[in-house]
């Protein structure tokens, strides 16, 4: 009788532990999911963008950024091909963090050719520029050239849940 009940309560307290830890592992997964789609859509919906901005592409994100489409989970972003206008939005999920810290890199340095390119040609747009940061919080990373760039970054940052 006294095996019984010793092994009930072994089974018991291997159920309460089981239990706690897959409920634990599911939260964690599920709090990291972002659509970065969905983030672009909500930025759209709280500022104005010029017009003339249309999607990133992956060949833009390969030819501009020199990004390896492999280390990207997933993309949202926009960019305008007028060659008065800095305006630019690209916000990347890596497969890793190596990859995060790749894309960090690229992005980066896309960011430094663009600032670079208005410095002396449009002065107005090179403060713009200057006024942004690229960011990045695990594996997201992110680069708003805006003059809404700040607001932008908050719903960003909001979204990932920074």
């Amino acid at each position: 009788m006294k095996k019984r009940i010793l092994l009930a309560g072994i089974i018991t307290c291997f159920t309460l532990i089981a239990a706690g830890c897959s409920s634990s592992s599911s939260n964690e997964t599920s709090a990291k999911d972002v659509d970065l789609n969905d983030v672009y859509t909500k930025i759209t919906e709280t500022v104005t963008l010029p017009g003339d901005m249309s999607e990133i592409s992956e060949s833009e994100l390969t030819s501009l950024y020199g990004i390896d489409m492999d280390e990207v989970k997933q993309y949202a972003g926009s960019i305008t091909m007028v060659s008065t206008s800095s305006d630019e939005i690209i916000m990347l999920e890596a497969t890793d963090s190596n990859a995060a810290a790749d894309l960090k890199e690229k992005v980066d340095n896309r960011y430094e050719a663009k600032l670079n390119e208005m410095r002396d040609y449009l002065p107005d747009e090179y403060e713009k520029i200057n006024a942004c940061s690229v960011y990045s919080e695990g594996n997201y990373v992110a680069m708003f050239v805006s003059d809404d760039s700040a607001a932008m970054t908050e719903i960003f940052k909001e979204a990932i849940g920074k």
